[in-house]
């Protein structure tokens, strides 16, 4: 599949979710090279497209894209517009091709498919959808989303798996802030199916969390926004 895009809640390290939360969290955003050029498509074309394909007789691989190339530079043009916040380019070496789309052909032999949504329709769904920051300073702390452990961008069966997941995304979302999970002063954790985990999640939190531990609330609930997903973490930090 070509770069997906759209809504999400996760911590995803993606170009066009980061783009969206940094955009909402920060004055001025910087990325690292501007020119290459890359075939996005929208969540909901992928989604119809799959379903689709779904209800063919065709076993294998397949391509899954817009056929069409857009620079970055294109969607940081689109998303400036849509914020009027600064995106600037640090133009650093790029490693991979400048250039990289997929073939279709494929796909559009197999159903009767094409994309929705253009690039700048797909972006302003996106960004109209995304009015959240996966963290925000304020008064010297740090006080993130809520987090829910997935991998590929699905829940893990065990749970020991998905609260990693989540422990993980908390610590990617406060480098990206500056802070370390030693800067954690308070947390609370949403749990479907609390008494049948807790302790799985006690131990996996003491994996990443250490004494002078921060303080912690453990809430029931009987359903998070992720489908099966178990604990949805809020935490709070100091920022250094």
């Amino acid at each position: 599949m070509s770069n997906i895009y759209g809504y999400t809640k996760l911590i995803r390290p993606d170009l066009v979710p980061t783009l969206m939360q940094n955009v909402l969290n920060k004055d001025e955003v910087t990325i690292w090279n501007d020119k290459p050029k890359r075939d996005f498509i929208f969540t909901e074309d992928a989604a119809d497209a799959i379903l689709k394909l779904i209800n063919t007789n065709y076993t294998g691989i397949i391509n899954l894209g817009t056929g069409e190339m857009n620079s970055i530079k294109t969607i940081t043009n689109e998303v400036k517009k849509l914020s009027g916040k600064n995106i600037r380019s640090l133009d650093k070496p790029v490693s991979g091709p400048m250039e990289l789309s997929v073939d279709t052909t494929l796909t559009k032999n197999l159903i009767d498919w094409s994309p929705k949504f253009t690039l700048k329709e797909g972006l302003k769904k996106t960004y109209e959808r995304m009015h959240f920051a996966p963290a925000v300073k304020h008064n010297g702390l740090i006080m993130c989303s809520g987090v829910i452990g997935t991998v590929d961008g699905k829940v893990p069966e065990k749970a020991e798996d998905e609260f990693r997941a989540a422990w993980e995304g908390i610590q990617y979302t406060l480098q990206a802030a500056g802070a370390e999970l030693t800067d954690i002063l308070d947390f609370t954790s949403y749990h479907v199916g609390m008494q049948e985990h807790i302790m799985a999640f006690v131990q996996v939190k003491d994996e990443f969390l250490s004494d002078p531990y921060p303080a912690w609330s453990a809430i029931g609930t009987t359903e998070l926004a992720m489908p099966n997903a178990r604990v949805e973490i809020r935490v709070t930090a100091r920022q250094p």
